[in-house]
C-alpha cells in the first residue's frame, strides 16, 4: 500500500466512530493544506465547491 494511502486511512480512523463524509472531506482538505501549504490567499480565494465546507 503507499504512503499516501496509508497516511490516509490513519487520519479516518482517528476521527469519531460518528464522522460523516463531510466530516472525512473536511479533514483531507485541511491536511491537504496544513501538510502542502496552502494555496488560497486573500487575492485567490477557494473556489465555490470549497465554500460549503463546514469545520
Amino acid at each position: 500500500m503507499s504512503a499516501v494511502k496509508e497516511k490516509i486511512i490513519e487520519m479516518i480512523e482517528r476521527l469519531p466512530e460518528n464522522a460523516t463524509v463531510p466530516d472525512i472531506t473536511a479533514e483531507l482538505y485541511f491536511r491537504q493544506n496544513v501538510d502542502g501549504g496552502s494555496r488560497f490567499t486573500p487575492l485567490n480565494p477557494p473556489k465555490a465547491e470549497f465554500a460549503e465546507v463546514n469545520f
